[in-house]
């Protein structure tokens, strides 16, 4: 969808909601069980509208990033053009590195609240670990999340320097 039509999207879902909504109302004085389908109907919609958007962000992102790599490629050989291309590449990578830089306070914290949660039911995933039989899926699960972990650790404790490079905060974190 492209960013012109999603708004008109938008437009016909809700006038849509609205219209059920009304309709609920209108028939709840002839079917008792009809006033608790109307109570939970605004919120069903507004977090089924939430999620809507952010998908729909998230495909305007994804088809942004995804066609500058495309081009990029297109260019792989050392052309002039090619060059030009992937300085601009670099460019903006810098400035996603620059705002992931600016936003590492939050991430921080969000880090710690997810470390926290963990720290929660760790021994219960580590128990469940020693336990199973098969295909040793917890314990996948576990050396993931490590992985991961190191990574976002990794990652912001980079941030957090000063003078941090670019490049290595850009390749060793991948």
């Amino acid at each position: 969808m492209t960013e012109t039509k999603r708004p008109k999207f938008h437009q016909q879902v809700t006038q849509l909601a609205t219209q059920v909504e009304q309709r609920l109302k209108w028939a709840v004085g002839a079917n008792s069980s009809l006033p608790k389908v109307l109570n939970e109907f605004p919120e069903l919609h507004n977090k089924c509208f939430h999620r809507l958007q952010s998908l729909s962000s998230l495909a305007t992102a994804l088809a942004s990033v995804s066609s500058a790599i495309l081009h990029c490629e297109s260019f792989r050989m050392r052309t002039p053009e090619a060059l030009a291309v992937d300085s601009t590449f670099i460019q903006f990578l810098r400035k996603r590195v620059e705002e992931l830089h600016e936003l590492n306070p939050i991430m921080q914290s969000q880090l710690a609240v997810h470390h926290q949660l963990i720290s929660d039911v760790r021994s219960v995933l580590k128990s469940m670990a020693k336990c199973e039989m098969g295909d040793g899926s917890v314990s996948q699960y576990l050396e993931k999340h490590r992985q991961f972990s190191e990574r976002c650790s990794s990652v912001v404790r980079r941030l957090t320097a000063k003078d941090y490079d670019f490049k290595k905060c850009l390749y060793d974190s991948l």
